[in-house]
């Protein structure tokens, strides 16, 4: 569980959070329009930060300052050290993390490097990357420490929409292995997918504070689709498909967007079977 205890945040004579506080159980979305106070929150979460006054508990030990190789950060613009290999930088963010064993830190690189898709990366200096490919690469140096904790501000922002699924899919797959995830989004559907509580901020104060479920139920739209690669493509153009599996001769396509969305989009493909169901059931209605 996290707890927010009355959280003030001044810069100078602004005011960036007021008053923020609530209790949040499992991982958490922080929604709001740019200057809200999002990526404040998440600084003062990451612990660079401490607020003016009031307090942030984790309600574990091993999430503190004296142990903060327990909490990944990825900061919204990400650029790494440009001039430097995927690898160098990787490797500077794990000896700053106290990894010292050189056998160990190879290890945890490569294993990042193949899940990430960044293999064939290793050894290309940064300034040579696309921007979706930085974001895996800052997503890798979060993850150095194998933390408990991760902390994404704007995870899929300024990435094509392709490697936006990438991106969701692998995020999906951390927090089912139970890591805590983060995240600060304008992107509703980002929070939906991956988070358990979403907390709206406005002028750097609390607004709302639902259950995700909630969320999609009132906001959202969970949809099956049975269609052909075509048609995954289509969907993956337009940003709304976050999951699918390969079923006979065609695919099973999992969406989640506004009910517009979903039904502007189901017209535009032909010969498939639109299916509702509810968030984390397999089963069809």
């Amino acid at each position: 569980m996290i707890s927010f205890r009355n959280i003030n945040m001044r810069k100078g004579k602004k005011q960036i959070l007021n008053s923020v506080d609530g209790d949040f159980v499992g991982s958490l979305g922080i929604y709001g329009e740019n200057g809200a106070g999002k990526s404040t929150l998440l600084r003062l979460l990451a612990m660079i930060d401490s607020p003016t006054s009031g307090e942030i508990i984790y309600h574990d030990p091993k999430v503190s300052r004296k142990h903060l190789d327990y909490i990944g950060y990825l900061p919204q613009n990400f650029h790494g050290f440009q001039d430097y290999t995927v690898e160098d930088n990787l490797t500077f963010i794990s000896l700053s993390k106290g990894l010292k064993d050189r056998k160990q830190r190879k290890s945890i690189i490569s294993e990042l490097l193949e899940e990430l898709n960044l293999s064939s990366y290793r050894k290309v200096k940064l300034k040579h990357l696309s921007g979706g490919t930085i974001k895996r690469v800052g997503l890798s140096q979060a993850l150095v420490s194998k933390p408990k904790v991760l902390i994404l501000d704007e995870p899929t922002a300024g990435v094509d929409l392709t490697e936006q699924l990438r991106i969701r899919l692998f995020l999906n797959g951390l927090k089912e292995k139970g890591v805590k995830l983060i995240i600060c989004s304008h992107n509703l559907e980002d929070l939906a997918v991956l988070t358990d509580n979403i907390l709206t901020l406005k002028d750097g104060n609390i607004v709302s504070i639902h259950k995700t479920q909630d969320v999609i139920n009132t906001k959202l739209k969970l949809t099956e689709i049975y269609t052909d690669l075509e048609g995954i493509n289509n969907f993956i153009k337009e940003g709304k498909i976050f999951s699918f599996t390969k079923i006979d001769e065609g695919y099973s396509v999992r969406i989640l967007s506004t009910e517009s969305s979903v039904s502007s989009s189901s017209k535009e493909i032909s010969n498939t079977e639109k299916l509702q169901f509810t968030l984390g059931s397999d089963r069809r209605p």
